[in-house]
C-alpha cells in the first residue's frame, strides 16, 4: 500500500509557484481581453442603435414628405417613396415588440431589424444589448420613446392608407382629403417631438454604459493590481520563508557547507561551521581559491576529487587536511556534487570534522592499550609476587644460617643478603602498586568528612615533608561531607604530597594542602582537595602524560609512574575528577574534585569558591 505524504509549507515544490504565477497571469489577461471585449460589443451594439436610430428618424420624415407630395400631384411614385420608407420604422416597431415578449422569437426579430434597415452583422449584438435595457433608466426611457414614436407612426400610416383610399376614387372627395391632410399636418410636430428626445435619450443612455464601462475598467484593473500585488506578496514571502529556512539548516549544520566555482574560488560558505571549524570569517574565505586551504601534500588528491565533483560523482568523497586560522590543520571528510543554473555551473561541498573523533579515537585506542597494559602489569605481577615470595624465604633461611655461623666472613655474607632482601621489599612494594592498578578494587563508600582525613592525615605527612621544606594545611572551618573510601583518598593525597615534595627538592621550599567546598559554572556543588607546591613544575610535553602508566619525570630507580595512574582510578571510580595544572618553574598544582555528599547544603561561608 502506498504511503501518503503530507506536504508542509517549507517543502520545494517550484511547479506549485509556477502554476500559480501561470494562473495569476491568465486571470489578468482573460479579465482585460473579457472587458475589452465587452466593452467592444457593448460599442459596437450603441453604433447599430445610433445607425438604426438615423434609418427610424430618417424614414418617418421622408414617409411624411412623399406622403405630401403624392396627396398634391397623385404621382405613384410619391406613393411608392412612402411605402419604402415608412417600412423602415414600421419594421423596427415590429422588431420591438417581438423582443418585449416574455419568450421572443430572436430569428424573427432579427429579419424585421434588417427590413428596418440595420445590417445583418449588427443584428445578433442588437438583440442582446435590448435584452440589458432594464438596467439603465435612460434605456427604460428610450423604450418607451420608441414606443410614442411606433403609435405615431402607425397613425401616420393609418391616415396615408385612407388618403390612399380617398385618392383612388373617382371623383375624389377633396373636403375628406383636406381633412386627412390636416390630421397629418397635426402629427408631425408630434413626431419631430418624439424623434428629438429618443436621440437625446439614446444618447444619454451610450454616455451612461461609456461611463460604466469606465467605472467597470478602472475598479477591474484596481481589482486586478491589488490581486496582483496580493499574489506577489504571497508568493515572495513564500520565498523569503523557504529562503530562510534553508539558510537556517545551512548555517547552523555542523558540517561546512561551501559553494565553489568551477575554478575552485569560494561563493558561500556557512558561518558557524566556518568559524568552529576552521576559524574563519567569511569574508576571509569568499573569493579564495579552494587550493589555498588545503594542506599541500593533500592538494593534488583533493583537486582531483574536486573534478568528479564537478562531472557529477557525488558518491566520492574523500579525507584531506584543512587549514586553521591558527596555523594548523584540521581533518576533514568532504564530499560534493555540481549544481547548475543557467550558463553558471558551480560546486557544492560538505565538509566534516574529523579531528575530534580522531581525537577521540586515539583516547578509546590508549584505553585500550592502558587496559591491555594493566592485565599485563596484573599477571606479570601476580606471577613476579610468588617468585619474591621464594627468594624472600629462601633469603632469610640462608641469612639466619650465616648468622648463627658467628664467623667474620658469614657476617659479611649477611650483609650482601641484607641488600638482597632489601631489593626484593622494593619489588613487592612495586608489585603491589601493580597489582592496585591492575585490579581497579571497588572501594568500600562511606560517610568522610574530608577536612576530618587530612587533619588526621597530618602527622604522617610530616613526616613525609621535613624541614628545611614547608608544610601547611588549611581545612577550613567545617566539615565537608563526601562518599568514599577513606583508605583510598588517603592513599591519593599521600601521592599527591609526595609528588609535591620531590617537585620542590632543591626548587622551592613549601607544600600547601587545602580542602574547600565550591560552586561550579554548571551549579554542581563540590568538594575540593589541593596540593600546591612552588616547585620547577612540569614541562609542557608530558602535562598530557601525567596519568599514563609507568610515565614518570624522576631519574631511574626513583619512581615506578604508577602513583598518579591509581590516583587517577581511584577519583574516577568516586565519581570524580582529577585536574594536574602546571608551569614551568611555577609551581604544579594538583586537585581532587568531589561531589558532595549533600550537595544542597552548600550554604555561603568563608571555605567556599566559584570555580
Amino acid at each position: 500500500m502506498r504511503k501518503s505524504v503530507s506536504s508542509h509549507p517549507f517543502e520545494p515544490h517550484p511547479w506549485r509557484d509556477l502554476v500559480l504565477l501561470v494562473l495569476l497571469l491568465t486571470t489578468v489577461t482573460l479579465s482585460l481581453l473579457t472587458v475589452s471585449l465587452l466593452g467592444v460589443r457593448i460599442l459596437s451594439a450603441a453604433r447599430a442603435y445610433v445607425a438604426g436610430e438615423g434609418f427610424y428618424i430618417k424614414g418617418q420624415k421622408d414617409a411624411l414628405i412623399f406622403l405630401a407630395h403624392y396627396v398634391d400631384t397623385a404621382d405613384e411614385r410619391w406613393w411608392g417613396g412612402y411605402q419604402r420608407s415608412i417600412a423602415v420604422p414600421l419594421a423596427d416597431g415590429r422588431a420591438r415588440r417581438e423582443l418585449l415578449q416574455e419568450a421572443p422569437d430572436e430569428v424573427l426579430a432579427a429579419h424585421h431589424l434588417v427590413e428596418g434597415g440595420n445590417h445583418p452583422e449588427d443584428v445578433e449584438d442588437l438583440i442582446w444589448l435590448f435584452q440589458f435595457r432594464d438596467l439603465l433608466p435612460e434605456m427604460q426611457e428610450a423604450v418607451a420613446i420608441w414606443t410614442e414614436a411606433d403609435a405615431l407612426i402607425e397613425n401616420v400610416d393609418a391616415i396615408a392608407q385612407q388618403m390612399r383610399f380617398e385618392m383612388l376614387k373617382t371623383p375624389r372627395d377633396v373636403g375628406r382629403i383636406e381633412e386627412l391632410s390636416r390630421r397629418l399636418n397635426a402629427l408631425t410636430p408630434d413626431v419631430d417631438r418624439v424623434g428629438r428626445t429618443f436621440s437625446e435619450a439614446q444618447g444619454k443612455a451610450a454616455r451612461r454604459v461609456g461611463d460604466l464601462l469606465l467605472i467597470g475598467a478602472v475598479v477591474l484593473g484596481l481589482v486586478i493590481v491589488l490581486f496582483g500585488v496580493g499574489m506577489a506578496w504571497w508568493l515572495l514571502a513564500r520565498l523569503e520563508r523557504k529562503d530562510a529556512v534553508f539558510r537556517a539548516v545551512i548555517e547552523r549544520s555542523q558540517d561546512l557547507v561551501s559553494l565553489h566555482r568551477a575554478d575552485g574560488r569560494v561563493l558561500f560558505t556557512n558561518e558557524s561551521a566556518l568559524e568552529s571549524v576552521l576559524g574563519y570569517r567569511p569574508e576571509e574565505v569568499v573569493d579564495r581559491d579552494l587550493r589555498g586551504l588545503i594542506h599541500p601534500a593533500d592538494r593534488p588528491r583533493v583537486l582531483e576529487g574536486f573534478g568528479r565533483w564537478v562531472r557529477g560523482d557525488v558518491e566520492s568523497r574523500l579525507e584531506s587536511r584543512w587549514a586553521h586560522r591558527d596555523g594548523g590543520y584540521r581533518d576533514l571528510e568532504t564530499g560534493g556534487g555540481p549544481l547548475t543554473f543557467g550558463d553558471g555551473r558551480w560546486v557544492l561541498l560538505s565538509s566534516r570534522d574529523l579531528t575530534q573523533r580522531r581525537t577521540l579515537e586515539e583516547k578509546m585506542l590508549e584505553m585500550q592499550r592502558l587496559e591491555g597494559m594493566g592485565r599485563l602489569a596484573g599477571n606479570v605481577a601476580h606471577d613476579f609476587n610468588n617468585l619474591l615470595t621464594t627468594i624472600v624465604a629462601g633469603g632469610h633461611l640462608v641469612r639466619d644460617g650465616l648468622a648463627s655461623a658467628g664467623d667474620a666472613r658469614a657476617a659479611s655474607w649477611v650483609a650482601e643478603i641484607d641488600q638482597v632482601l632489601a631489593a626484593a621489599d622494593r619489588g613487592a612494594t612495586l608489585t603491589r602498586q601493580l597489582l592496585a592498578f591492575a585490579r581497579r578494587e571497588k572501594p568500600t563508600m562511606q560517610r568522610v568528612d574530608l577536612r576530618d582525613l587530612v587533619t588526621r592525615c597530618e602527622p604522617l605527612l610530616r613526616r613525609l615533608v621535613t624541614a628545611p621544606m614547608h608544610l601547611d594545611l588549611h581545612s577550613g572551618s567545617r566539615p565537608v561531607w563526601i562518599l568514599g573510601d577513606p583508605s583510598q583518598l588517603q592513599q591519593v593525597l599521600v601521592n599527591l604530597v609526595l609528588n609535591a615534595r620531590d617537585a620542590i627538592s632543591g626548587h622551592g621550599h613549601s607544600v600547601v594542602v587545602l580542602v574547600r567546598r565550591q560552586v561550579t559554572k554548571e551549579g554542581r556543588a563540590e568538594a575540593v582537595l589541593s596540593v600546591l607546591d612552588d616547585g620547577i613544575g612540569i614541562a609542557a610535553d608530558h602535562r598530557g602524560r601525567v596519568f599514563e602508566p609507568f610515565f614518570t619525570t624522576k631519574e631511574a630507580g626513583e619512581g615506578t609512574g604508577l602513583g598518579l595512574a591509581i590516583c587517577h582510578g581511584i577519583v574516577q571510580q568516586h565519581g570524580g575528577s582529577i585536574v594536574i595544572e602546571s608551569q614551568r618553574s611555577g609551581g604544579t598544582q594538583g586537585s581532587m574534585h568531589l561531589p558532595l555528599f549533600e550537595a544542597d547544603s552548600v550554604a555561603e561561608g568563608e571555605d567556599e569558591v566559584a570555580s
